[in-house]
């Protein structure tokens, strides 16, 4: 039963290494496939990125840079009224043919700015001009303090889109600046002829481009399914499909409202970082490439997906299925193997397990014997214990020989014999031996029959010396009675109070739950008395720490000299509060043992100069009898005795107060 558990162990073994090995092979191909894939996006996605700002500057320097567009926009800029409406229609006249030409294609936008980021014309919407740009528009301002240009995604107050922007001069003066903006769809039909079989979704960060949309812009964009913080183009509008290029394209909606639910996913977008997950969900394997879209100021405002399908992980799945099957084909082989080569190791064994049986025993006395008790082998370390030769031993009866008459032995009968009876292994913690020299010394021994073809022809004993551990184990239980009086000692101590020489708070908290239940039992009145010496901090205020200590001790005596009975339990409760509990006694004779102490103290006319009253030491008493019950507990007999404690220093304090609840 044993070779078949461990076999099984084994197969085990074999297919968890074989999995880790298939399933490590599996991932890389997987990271590697999607590698692949994430670095043939980037590159589509910088190659297109690069030929919308090659065409870009493309208008800019063939067209825009020429001098007489220059000369319509300085005089945009240097004219006021009805001569800038003038002047900008001269120059919407002029580029209009352009914008229609290029609309159709690559550029979604044509748009100048004054010096002061303020609008001066979009080609897209030429009715809105003049509106302040630089709350929403980083970049026009920087191109316009910088006379530098500015390249990337930025969202704005009409649409949004990746940003081309450039400045202008005329005859060495700054007059503001040109855009050619590029939108999502524009890219997306560049990278959907680049690679035809994926699809791609464009998402915003809400809270970048929101704030900066103007009225009637909103509808535009939707809640994306993916993520509440990001916005999507609404493709059912007009304006949308004014200013974008629409083509047919399937939106994967199904695949979003179901990832919206996957927190990798979730967690990867909280990050504002790239990451791509695989989507197996719906039984179709698809790779979704999250690509972060930066804005010009370089922090993350949007998300490009790149979706596509992944028959070819499924063909990995498919083999690493097939490499599992091989595997446990493999693993069943060589636990079969196993099964057969340790079944005929155990064959062989049998025939030495004689020998193997005595030499494995070598480092401690060992003999052997023969069904009839006689000595067939004794090891050097068994003669030199007993003090014998070889051959003195050799064919002599064991037990006739060294074995003493020991306690187990008178009992039970012989350790040799009993092995040999009922076929199984003795031990012994205590035998005697006797040595040749006629001393006997303890020893601890086992004996275990010896088989042979599944018969009993005798037994092998091990035996060590074991007089040093006698005498250590004496020397330690004499230490443990040594060491147990301690700390009976010590937690006699832990329950007395160090400087008076009472019980403390700890002995007081188990003393009175005790005394409680005891009372309860017996149907018997307990009284509780809380004890506070008057004014005690201004007698350490007077007389100092030293003289409050032997204060306290004074105090402390006459209270448990006027609790005259064995059962009365005094306590220091902290500070300068006592606590008194007095088992079976009534509400009368709690008042006197109250009025005892006080009256005992008085004697003592201990001197108290900070006590303007009495100018001596003086308690204060609160005390309480209760028989306890179900309503009552320990609790309130201590607050119904702090009660009166409290009540009698506001009587005037050296007075006793009592309460009874029965």
């Amino acid at each position: 039963m044993k070779l078949y558990i461990k076999c099984g162990a084994l197969f085990i073994v074999i297919m968890l290494f074989l999995s880790a090995l298939i399933w490590n092979r599996y991932q890389a191909l997987c990271f590697e496939h999607l590698k692949m894939r994430e670095a043939a996006f980037r590159s589509a996605y910088a190659s297109i990125s690069n030929t919308f700002r090659l065409v870009s500057k493309t208008i800019v320097d063939e067209v825009l840079q020429q001098p007489e567009i220059l000369k319509l926009v300085h005089d945009v800029v240097t004219s006021e009224g009805e001569q800038r409406y003038h002047a900008r229609g001269l120059l919407y006249r002029a580029l209009s043919p352009l914008y229609e030409r290029v609309s159709q294609h690559s550029v979604q936008q044509l748009h100048f700015h004054f010096p002061n980021n303020h609008s001066m014309l979009r080609f897209h919407l030429p009715q809105k001009s003049d509106d302040d740009l630089t709350p929403v528009r980083p970049s026009v301002r920087r191109v316009n303090e910088q006379h530098s240009e500015v390249h990337g995604y930025e969202s704005g107050c009409i649409v949004t889109g990746f940003r081309h922007v450039y400045p202008l001069s005329y005859q060495g003066r700054h007059i503001g600046s040109v855009e050619v903006s590029n939108s999502f769809q524009q890219l997306r039909h560049e990278l959907s002829a680049y690679a035809s079989d994926f699809r791609f979704q464009f998402m915003m960060l809400k809270t970048e481009l929101w704030g900066k949309l103007i009225a009637g812009q909103q509808e535009l964009y939707v809640a994306s399914l993916l993520h509440d913080d990001y916005l999507c183009e609404n493709r059912q509008t007009s304006l949308y499909q004014h200013f974008s290029e629409v083509d047919d394209v399937r939106e994967p909606d199904e695949l979003l409202s179901r990832l919206k639910n996957n927190q990798a996913v979730q967690a990867g977008i909280e990050t504002g970082e790239e990451f791509y997950i695989v989507d197996s969900s719906a039984g179709q394997v698809t790779s979704i490439l999250f690509h972060s879209i930066k804005n010009t100021d370089g922090q993350h405002a949007a998300y490009i997906l790149s979706i596509h399908a992944e028959p070819y992980l499924v063909s990995l799945r498919l083999s690493a299925l097939v490499q599992l099957m091989v595997s446990m084909a493999f693993a069943f082989v060589v636990v079969a193997f196993r099964i057969k080569n340790v079944k005929h190791r155990a064959e062989k064994k049998s025939a030495r397990l004689f020998l193997q049986t005595v030499t494995n025993h070598i480092g401690e006395g060992l003999y052997t014997t023969d069904k009839e008790g006689l000595v067939t082998f004794f090891n050097p370390e068994a003669l030199r214990i007993l003090g014998y030769e070889n051959s003195e031993v050799i064919g002599c009866n064991a037990h006739d020989l060294f074995h003493g008459k020991d306690l187990q032995h008178q009992q039970k009968g012989c350790v040799i014999l009993n092995t040999i009876m009922n076929e199984v292994t003795y031990q012994q913690q205590q035998a005697i031996f006797v040595h040749k020299n006629k001393c006997e010394f303890p020893v601890e021994l086992t004996c275990t029959p010896i088989r042979k073809m599944g018969k009993i022809v005798g037994t092998i004993t091990l035996f060590h010396d074991i007089t040093q551990r006698c005498q250590q184990e004496q020397a330690l239980n004499h230490t443990q009675a040594a060491l147990k009086q301690a700390n009976l000692s010590l937690e006699k101590l832990s329950r007395i109070d160090g400087l008076t020489g009472i019980a403390n708070r700890r002995e007081y908290d188990q003393s009175i739950v005790m005394l409680w239940k005891m009372a309860s039992r017996r149907n018997e009145p307990l009284a509780l008395l809380m004890i506070d010496i008057d004014h005690f901090k201004a007698y350490n205020d007077t007389y100092g720490h030293v003289q409050g200590d032997d204060c306290l001790r004074r105090v402390a005596t006459v209270i448990k000299n006027n609790c005259l009975r064995p059962e009365d339990f005094v306590a220091r409760y902290g500070g300068e509060e006592f606590a008194v509990m007095l088992p079976n006694t009534s509400l009368e004779d709690a008042c006197r043992v109250a009025q005892r102490i006080c009256r005992a103290l008085e004697r003592e006319h201990i001197p108290h100069d900070g006590s303007e009253q009495y100018r001596i030491v003086t308690l204060s008493i609160g005390g309480h009898c209760v028989y306890p019950n179900e309503i009552e507990n320990v609790e309130n007999l201590v607050r119904y005795a702090d009660q009166q404690l409290y009540l009698a220093k506001e009587s005037g304090r050296n007075r006793a107060c009592f309460n009874c609840q029965k």
